[in-house]
């Protein structure tokens, strides 16, 4: 489960890229999005060549409580529970921040393989006390799709 929400989040990251038109999206030490924010609640739909997979047959047990927490000099620190290990873990990596596109593309490195990977977290809300976003993850194995998207509402962590 852990690999699969940082998979979406947090949690297939790929180096972030810059071109000329990022020189403008500069992070500053006031951005909204810093601070910790906590999973609430989340909706989640997973679909396998387009057909829906039922609900009891996906383990999302443990998505509430999951933290996301951005910091100055556009680090992330994503704290999620490991089912294998049985305890709260926290990964580390990078984010950008775009608040003209509404969205934060955050890079990090799978624990198993050493490689980079970033997610998109698309941007419903966020204001002094509410993150809610949107991740999706598409992957194709063999001649079957995988597709999976959850809504993830968190709050602001004091």
């Amino acid at each position: 489960m852990k690999k699969v929400l940082l998979l979406l989040v947090a949690v297939s990251f790929s180096f972030v890229s810059c071109d000329k038109n990022d020189d403008n999206q500069v992070v500053v030490e006031t951005s909204p999005i810093h601070g910790k924010w906590e999973v609430k609640s989340f909706n989640a739909e997973a679909t396998v060549n387009g057909t829906p997979i039922p609900d009891e047959d996906l383990d999302f047990n443990h998505v509430v409580g999951t933290v996301f927490e951005f910091k100055a000099g556009n680090t992330i620190a994503i704290t999620t529970f490991d089912d294998f290990e049985e305890k709260w873990t926290t990964d580390t990596g990078t984010y950008v921040y775009y608040p003209s596109q509404n969205k934060v593309d955050c890079t990090m490195t799978d624990v198993e393989d050493g490689s980079k990977y970033t997610q998109t977290m698309n941007i419903k809300l966020l204001n002094a006390t509410n993150y809610n976003f949107n991740v999706t993850e598409e992957e194709k194995d063999g001649g079957d799709v995988y597709k999976l998207s959850m809504d993830i509402n968190c709050e602001k962590v004091k």
